[in-house]
């Protein structure tokens, strides 16, 4: 899922994707749209909104250790998603879930 949206996007290097991961969150826009990519390939998000069933369902099919804080997670983050664009709205989920559990973020 990942390499299908950095080979869409001109996102320049693996690190800046693994900077995601360890929160680092580059204000760019191509890391932004890189977020809405996956998040919309993924089904989480369509046109800028937050498919919150979809969410939960896939969340709820993980590993508890994931699946748990994930569900919490969810609850906290899903009314953060703002922006003047889909991008945005997707960057300030991917931001919002991993500042509410560092230890437990795994978004592509």
């Amino acid at each position: 899922m990942s390499s299908s949206a950095t080979s869409q996007l001109s996102i320049e290097s693996d690190a800046q994707i693994e900077g995601l991961h360890k929160g680092e969150f580059p204000e760019t826009p191509e890391i932004k749209c890189y977020a809405e990519c996956t998040l919309r390939t993924a089904q989480i998000l369509k046109d800028g909104k937050l498919n919150v069933e979809s969410l939960r369902t896939q969340m709820a099919a993980l590993p508890k250790q994931y699946s748990e804080p994930g569900l919490v997670t969810i609850e906290k983050c899903k009314d953060t998603i703002t922006g003047a664009d889909k991008c945005e709205a997707a960057y300030s989920f991917y931001k919002c879930f991993y500042n509410d559990n560092p230890g437990n973020f795994f978004l592509p």
